[in-house]
C-alpha cells in the first residue's frame, strides 16, 4: 500500500497478501470508525507486521474466533487537521484449555519483533484465562494526511441519534467497538450471546426507547440465528430494522429474515452502508427547516452517481430541504429512472 492508503484498504490488502484464502475466510476483520480517510504507513513493515499476526491467529483451531482490527488508541479521534495518530493493530482469538501463563511464556515471532521495530511500536501481549479472549497487538504512532476527514464523515451524520443493538460472537473488543460506532453518533450495544441480546432489546421497548437496527452477524450462531431473528422480527412495534452479516447463499431462508444483508467477510464500511440505507428507508420525522436551508418539499432530484459515499454524502445534504431523493448508479440506470419518474432536478 502506498503512504496515504484509507485505512480499510490498508487492513484489507495486508490481509490478503499475509493469508492464505482458508485462513481469509475465517479472520474477521474490523476498521475502527474514527479513523482518518488516509493514514501514513510503510508499506513492508506493516505487511510483515500483518503477516506475524496471521501466524499468531492461525495457532488457533479453525472452530474458534479470531479477528483482527485496526483501532485509534483511547480516546484519540483525529482531525480536520490530521497530525501524530495512536493506533493498535490487534488480534484476538477465544482461547483454548491451556493455562494462560504457558502462552504469556510463548516466545515472540522473529517477524513480529521486525516490525515493531520497523514501526517504532511496543508489542502488547495480553494472554486470557481458558474460553475468554487472549489479544496480541502493535501499538505504534501513524500520521493523518493534513486533508484528512473521520470516516464517519462518508455518512454526514445521517444515523445521529439512532440506535443499534449488535449480536457478535467475536473476539473483538466490545468496548472499541461501541466507540467506533459512536463516530457516527450511533448509540451501539454489543451483546454476544442469543438470549442476552433478545432481553437487551425487549427492555429497549418496555423502556420506550426501542433500537432502531440490529446488526446480527451469523457465523457462528448455527441453529439459534433463524430464531434469534424471528424473535426479534415479533417484538412490539416491528422491532429494529436487522442488517445480516451472512453468506445469504448458503441460506436464503435466513436472509429472508432480514432486512440487509451483507456477505461475510466484506469490510465494515460496507455493514455501515447498509445501516445508513435502512435509515434513509425509514426516514425521520418531519420538522419544520432553517431559513437557510432550502425549501424542495414536493421535487423529485435524481443523483447519478456511482461511488456510494458520494451517494450518502449527497442524500445526507439533500435531507433537510425536505425533497425526494432517488439514487442512479450510472447513466444508464439515470436515464431509465427518468423514463419511469421524470424528476425536477438531475
Amino acid at each position: 500500500m502506498p503512504n496515504g492508503s484509507t485505512p480499510d484498504a490498508v487492513l484489507r490488502d495486508s490481509l490478503k497478501a499475509s493469508l492464505s484464502a482458508a485462513a481469509l475466510r475465517l479472520t474477521d476483520a474490523h476498521v475502527d470508525l474514527r479513523l482518518p480517510d488516509r493514514i501514513m504507513v510503510g508499506e513492508a513493515p506493516l505487511a510483515a507486521a500483518m503477516a506475524a499476526l496471521c501466524r499468531w491467529l492461525d495457532q488457533a483451531a479453525p472452530t474458534r474466533r479470531r479477528g483482527l482490527a485496526l483501532w485509534v488508541e483511547g480516546e484519540a479521534a483525529a482531525g480536520a487537521q490530521g497530525g501524530p495518530l495512536p493506533l493498535l493493530l490487534e488480534a484476538s482469538r477465544a482461547c483454548a484449555g491451556a493455562p494462560a501463563a504457558s502462552r504469556s511464556t510463548a516466545p515472540a515471532d522473529p517477524g513480529l519483533v521486525a516490525a515493531a521495530a520497523h514501526l517504532g511500536a511496543e508489542i502488547v501481549n495480553c494472554p486470557g484465562r481458558a474460553g475468554a479472549v487472549e489479544r496480541l497487538a502493535l501499538r505504534f504512532t501513524a500520521h493523518a494526511a493534513v486533508n484528512a476527514w473521520p470516516l464517519a464523515h462518508h455518512w454526514g451524520g445521517a444515523l445521529a441519534g439512532r440506535r443499534l443493538l449488535v449480536l457478535r460472537e467475536a473476539a473483538l473488543d466490545p468496548v472499541r467497538v461501541v466507540r467506533s460506532f459512536g463516530a457516527l453518533s450511533l448509540a451501539a450495544r454489543i451483546e454476544t450471546d442469543p438470549d442476552e441480546a433478545l432481553e437487551a432489546a425487549r427492555s429497549a421497548v418496555r423502556d420506550g426507547l426501542p433500537y432502531d437496527f440490529a446488526l446480527v452477524c451469523a457465523s457462528t450462531m448455527g441453529e439459534a440465528a433463524a430464531a434469534t431473528l424471528r424473535a426479534l422480527r415479533t417484538l412490539p412495534g416491528g422491532g429494529p430494522r436487522i442488517v445480516l452479516v451472512s453468506q445469504a447463499q448458503d441460506d436464503p431462508a435466513l436472509a429472508r429474515l432480514a432486512d440487509s444483508v451483507v456477505p461475510q467477510r466484506r469490510h465494515w464500511r460496507r455493514v455501515i452502508d447498509a445501516i445508513f440505507d435502512l435509515a434513509h428507508a425509514a426516514g425521520r420525522p418531519t420538522t419544520a427547516a432553517p431559513a437557510s436551508i432550502p425549501a424542495f418539499g414536493g421535487r423529485r432530484i435524481l443523483i447519478a452517481e456511482d461511488v456510494r459515499t458520494n451517494q450518502a454524502l449527497l442524500r445526507a445534504m439533500l435531507a433537510p430541504t425536505g425533497a425526494t431523493v432517488a439514487v442512479a448508479a450510472n447513466g444508464a440506470e439515470a436515464v431509465k429512472a427518468m423514463q419511469a419518474a421524470p424528476a425536477d432536478l438531475v
